[in-house]
């Protein structure tokens, strides 16, 4: 009975051992941690080229253009003026979707949700996913 309950033991503790494998390599093939889109240009676009800022200066999607963008490490950021690329550059934080841009745990929504032109901010002034501008 001894010889079994080892045995038994050991199996399980295999199987652990190969969840816990299986679930590091399935999460380090998520691929990117924000939700970008790539141009032509092969560049990791957010918010599919809208300025992130005139969400809360304009209150409403504005596209970004070119000439106004923003490299940061794994996403482009586009804006609609000089000005708004400033802000942004001052106070990222401030502007940049929570979250990477995906959905929420949870939540029942697209993964790159907010990536779409329905981007919020809530009452705290940061951006959202389940606020409307």
């Amino acid at each position: 009975m001894r010889k079994l309950t080892l045995t038994l033991s050991s199996v399980v503790k295999s199987a652990i051992a190969a969840l816990a494998l299986l679930t590091v390599a399935l999460l380090s093939a998520c691929g990117t941690p924000y939700a970008t889109v790539a141009n032509r240009s092969g560049e990791p676009v957010m918010l599919l080229g809208y300025d992130p800022v005139a969400y809360f200066t304009k209150g409403e999607p504005t596209r970004g253009k070119a000439q106004f963008k923003t490299n940061l490490p794994d996403r482009t950021y586009y804006f609609s003026s000089a000005e708004n690329q400033s802000l942004f550059a001052a106070n990222p934080a401030k502007y940049e979707p929570q979250y990477g841009g995906f959905a929420p745990a949870g939540q029942h929504l697209p993964s790159n949700w907010a990536a779409t032109r329905r981007l919020g901010k809530s009452t705290t002034g940061d951006c959202s996913f389940l606020a409307t501008c």
